[in-house]
């Protein structure tokens, strides 16, 4: 229903992450969705490039050695938290980038990037 409209890149994207398993969801106990974070593999350079503007993120389903959390949606910064924290510890020792925009000019945009080690991640921000 997405495929013509302004959310069609939007919905492609997020059909395409849960197909693949590359999401994560916080529920309430009523079964609402009310957060959301997917990520696609990717390389360093192209991740490089789309956190600086200067190119679009390519997406590689093998042989890639980045991730890219490309769609958040959460209403507090616990559920953001715990949803981040299970996207890294569910994808290894990879270089994880984000860009952080909040809504309604809350705060200052953020790009950054953070290397996993292990299950436990090392916090390693260019914000």
């Amino acid at each position: 229903p997405f495929s013509d409209g302004p959310l069609a890149a939007t919905a492609k994207t997020v059909r395409q992450q849960i197909r693949h398993g590359r999401y994560v969801a916080a529920i309430t106990g009523q079964g609402d969705i009310i957060g959301y974070i997917g990520w696609v593999p990717t390389l360093r350079v192209s991740a490089e490039l789309w956190i600086d503007d200067r190119g679009p993120l390519q997406v590689r389903n093998r042989n890639y050695d980045a991730l890219a959390l490309n769609i958040v949606v959460s209403p507090r910064r616990d559920i953001t938290t715990a949803m981040i924290r299970f996207a890294r510890e569910s994808n290894g020792t990879v270089r994880v980038y984000f860009k952080r925009v909040y809504s309604a000019g809350l705060r200052q945009p953020r790009k950054g990037s953070v290397t996993n080690v292990g299950a436990v991640a090392a916090d390693d921000d260019d914000a």
